[in-house]
């Protein structure tokens, strides 16, 4: 397919946090401020720069799955998960 394409990247560590319903540009940033924040309190080091986001069964009325996640500022180690409530 024209467009598609593979990339290696460097081994990393990244945070997530997952959400259901239909994603929104206002949800989405809601819930990374919401991780940003949790991270933050727990004064994990996070690359503040950007972040990503993934949007999963998009087709799917129920059970919809999205993601919003940071990079580690500290490498690629293996961080303990963090609580977001």
């Amino acid at each position: 397919m024209e467009g598609v394409y593979l990339a290696t990247s460097p081994r990393r560590t990244r945070f997530c946090f997952t959400f259901g319903g239909f994603a929104t540009g206002g949800s989405i940033l809601s819930n990374a401020a919401r991780l940003a924040l949790a991270l933050t309190g727990e004064g994990i080091a996070y690359d503040r720069r950007e972040f990503y986001f993934a949007l999963y069964d998009i087709t799917r009325v129920f059970g919809r799955h999205n993601e919003v996640l940071f990079d580690s500022a500290s490498g690629p180690d293996l961080q303990q998960p963090v609580a977001t409530s």
